[in-house]
């Protein structure tokens, strides 16, 4: 197989671009190339840990006002004798690490005893700040009030969260500092009365899924680090390399020579990652097609790369692919090859007998890879991928292995399968299915196939009407009936969620107001992520309301809990925000199921959540756990909890007694095609 991969010259400078390993730092390393760069990684790491720790003590010493000033009442001056001690350890700690960075800016190869204190001092800093934090927790849990306590809880969670990436380059540091933030206070909890059992258990959890973050982040910036430098490295020695060549290859003919392979490898690269191109990788399969080399090939498709060309321009959308594609680099097997496919698609050749399994892990690998931020400007671009793979049969080409994960990729989108799935025979009548569907949306408005269906809520305890959920169905004159769960994927897919929406609206809108006087207070219009993340959605919105005459405080839109997510909350924040100012209600849909945190509920323009179906249908010891945390969070910040799902009147009674506000489902009345009251 290496014989094989050699005799290619694609091949070769493809597994260039995925050698995990690197030189060392310090190889022919002079007094000159030491420019603000220390000579080895543990150097590298602490630069990185200076560079960070301005920002990092900025926001600790200021979570630490604000909580000063919230437990003032409970707490009085023990409170304010803690402050100033963590200002004594912000004070120690920005001293030292002023004094590490100004020895680095003058490049001296040996540090003086001044330093070797400042380093010290330094290190300490990391373990006496959440020490002090763990030990006011500690004390003060019993203390405090139910909203002090979870503004408590918030800070903590936001100080972990982002000491996650910030501490980084400190490995066993950061792992302690998380440590002491989240795990003595959540044990306390057990200690008061009743014991918080929910919450003690959620800040262990995420104290371990921050851990084990934080890990992967230093692994991840030691080998960046690494690559940097072996690639730094080689880029030099071929310099060398090719000056020598030149040198030598005094005759025309072997400059012609030179020449020409120099423009077919041009020729194979794209010129924006420099990965291989379409041509490169279908030059590679054809190779490897010739020698009947086994063959594995994985499709990646990136997430939200659209969004990031439309709300940041294709500039930004370029430096974002740049970046991608040096992440994705990192990650692959040595001897598989990488290249752009087009687009914000990328293919992986595997030349390898290689398991289902191997290929599964791969994928997880490399979509960790491009899981990490991307910062552009100002902007922080966080991606993610969808991956579907092939392996070779008895006769398939390298061009229709390539098809087959592409079809591999549309299915994993499509269900969600983890964000990977391999290709499988009947994957290709689905896709026909996906066409024929996207096809009939294209009409579906035009054609008046489309229609609203209403669902009451209702007041808990009262069955009075609360509001109406309009939720789209869909006729096709030549698919028949297609559910929701399929078409309004679909439709994401395609973009054509936009138009489908602003029909929706439209059309619950009208007909609540031809109902007149028998018409519901409210209006509830389920939202997407993908509207919300359109530039013009707050001006259609707003253009529906004024055109029809409707008042903005009986529109409710809901949206799901994936607004939460990174990539999407700067887009959508600012439109929530200015319907929130306009009037509008927003709700929040299948609260629990998925993106949901203390963090965002604080920082959204929220009025209530729905709590999700799954932990309506059982009711059991665990589930009513989850409503009752839910019903607090909700009450802690003054937001109106609704349960969907209800179908008996035990439910009912239940939800109703765990302090629900509202209530919807079959047991109040089935969607139906026109406005309707609840089942007395």
């Amino acid at each position: 197989m290496r014989a094989e991969r050699e005799s290619s010259p694609i091949a070769s400078q493809a597994a260039l671009v995925g050698t995990p390993e690197a030189a060392p730092f310090t190889q022919n390393v002079t007094d000159s190339d030491l420019l603000f760069l220390p000579p080895n990684l543990e150097a590298e790491l602490l630069r990185h840990a200076l560079l960070n720790q301005r920002p990092l003590l900025v926001v600790n010493f200021l979570a630490a006002c604000g909580f000063t000033y919230l437990a003032w009442t409970e707490l009085g001056i023990a409170v304010g004798a803690w402050l100033v001690l963590m200002a004594l350890i912000s004070s120690l700690r920005w001293t030292a690490g002023m004094t590490l960075y100004r020895s680095q800016l003058r490049r001296e190869r040996r540090w003086g005893w001044s330093d070797a204190i400042a380093l010290r001092v330094f290190y300490a800093g990391y373990v006496a700040s959440p020490f002090a934090w763990a030990a006011m927790v500690v004390w003060a849990i019993p203390l405090l009030e139910p909203f002090t306590l979870l503004a408590l809880i918030v800070v903590l969670a936001a100080l972990v969260g982002g000491a996650t990436g910030v501490l980084a380059p400190l490995r066993y540091l950061g792992q302690v500092n998380m440590f002491l933030l989240l795990v003595p206070g959540s044990f306390r909890l057990l200690s008061l009365d009743p014991p918080q059992w929910i919450l003690a258990l959620l800040g262990v959890v995420f104290a371990g899924v921050a851990m084990i973050s934080h890990r992967f982040n230093n692994d991840l910036l030691r080998r960046a680090l690494t690559l940097q430098h072996r690639n730094d490295f080689l880029l030099q020695r071929v310099s060398e390399s090719n000056a020598a060549i030149l040198e030598a290859n005094a005759e025309l003919e072997s400059r012609v020579e030179a020449r020409t392979i120099e423009l077919r490898e041009l020729s194979q690269r794209d010129l924006l990652t420099g990965l291989l191109n379409r041509r490169g990788l279908v030059d590679l399969l054809r190779h490897f097609d010739e020698r009947q080399t086994p063959l594995a090939v994985l499709f990646i498709d990136l997430n939200g790369f659209k969004q990031v060309n439309d709300g940041l321009g294709h500039e930004a959308g370029d430096e974002v692919l740049r970046i991608a594609a040096r992440q994705l680099a990192t990650a692959v097997p040595m001897d598989a090859s990488i290249g752009r496919w087009g687009g914000d698609e990328f293919v992986l050749i595997w030349p390898a007998r290689v398991a289902t399994e191997a290929l599964i892990s791969l994928g997880h690998h490399l979509r960790t890879a491009l899981a990490v931020p991307i910062l552009v400007g100002d902007e922080r671009v966080q991606l993610g991928a969808t991956i579907g793979y092939a392996i070779r049969g008895a006769n398939e080409t390298g061009a229709e292995l390539v098809t087959a994960a592409d079809l591999a990729t549309a299915e994993a989108r499509r269900n969600d399968q983890g964000g990977i799935a391999g290709f499988e025979p009947g994957l290709a009548v689905v896709q026909q299915r996906r066409l024929q569907i996207v096809g009939g949306l294209r009409t579906a408005v035009d054609d008046q196939s489309l229609w609203l269906a209403y669902q009451p809520i209702v007041f808990a305890g009262s069955d009075k009407l609360h509001s109406l959920e309009a939720l789209m169905r869909w006729t096709s004159p030549r698919l028949g009936v297609v559910g929701p769960d399929e078409f309004i994927a679909i439709a994401e897919d395609s973009d054509r969620i936009q138009q489908l929406g602003d029909w929706a609206l439209r059309r619950a809108l009208a007909d609540c107001l031809a109902a007149g006087a028998e018409g519901p207070p409210q209006i509830c219009v389920n939202v997407s992520i993908r509207q919300l993340a359109w530039d013009g959605f707050y001006a259609s919105v707003v253009a529906a309301l004024s055109e029809l005459g409707f008042a903005p405080e009986r529109l409710v839109l809901e949206v799901t809990e994936s607004v939460f997510e990174d990539r999407n909350s700067h887009r959508t924040l600012s439109a929530l925000r200015a319907l929130a100012n306009l009037g509008v209600r927003i709700h929040v849909d299948d609260f629990g199921s998925g993106y949901s945190s203390l963090g965002s509920l604080h920082n959204f323009p929220l009025h209530a959540i729905k709590i999700d179906r799954i932990f309506v249908e059982r009711l059991d010891t665990q589930s009513r756990s989850v409503i009752e945390a839910a019903v607090l969070i909700a009450r802690g910040h003054g937001l109106e909890v609704i349960a969907e799902g209800i179908e008996t009147a035990e439910q009912a009674r239940v939800l109703h007694d765990l302090g629900v506000d509202a209530l919807q489902g079959y047991y109040f009345g089935r969607p139906q095609p026109a406005l309707l009251s609840p089942r007395r």
